[in-house]
């Protein structure tokens, strides 16, 4: 199944993993193959972070921003 990822620590935007193409949070298909790119924006940032960061050290920088 296609996903998303960042492409660094600076860049926020989205890449699929299929194509590796920039997709717009409106979109829900790739821009350049057409396959279906499942979830809402949030869940694909979310499915992208946990993948650039994995999913320890994202829920140990939430709870961190929960506590500001």
């Amino acid at each position: 199944m296609p996903g998303v990822h960042f492409s660094s620590h600076t860049n926020s935007t989205l890449f699929t993993n299929c194509c590796n193409a920039a997709i717009c949070d409106d979109e829900d298909k790739c821009p350049k193959c057409g396959r279906e790119i499942p979830y809402t924006s949030r869940g694909r940032w979310h499915m992208a972070m946990i993948g650039f960061y994995g999913g320890e050290k994202v829920k140990k920088m939430r709870e961190k921003a929960r506590k500001k």
